[in-house]
């Protein structure tokens, strides 16, 4: 092999070697990332099922004072002319 293709395959490994190193790099920015969000959406599920659990337990108290004055309202007598 003559000393210029060893040079140009010694300047290829340095490319793919320094290309590496980025995708490295970004791998972790990448991984930090999702770390971050991964957290932002477990604290918004748990807020979610906070929520849901609330919806649920007025939609019991509204139904119930609902059927209470359907209750009310057939139990009076009707007033009319």
């Amino acid at each position: 092999m003559s000393v210029n293709k060893l040079v140009d395959l010694e300047a290829q490994v340095k490319g793919l070697i320094a290309h590496l190193q980025e995708l490295k790099r970004r791998n972790a920015q990448l991984e930090e990332r999702l770390r971050a969000v991964d957290g932002r959406l477990s604290k918004q599920d748990a807020t979610l099922r906070r929520w849901e659990k609330d919806r649920d337990w007025l939609r019991g108290k509204v139904r119930k004072v609902l059927g209470e004055l359907e209750a009310i309202e057939f139990s009076e007598p009707s007033v009319r002319d």
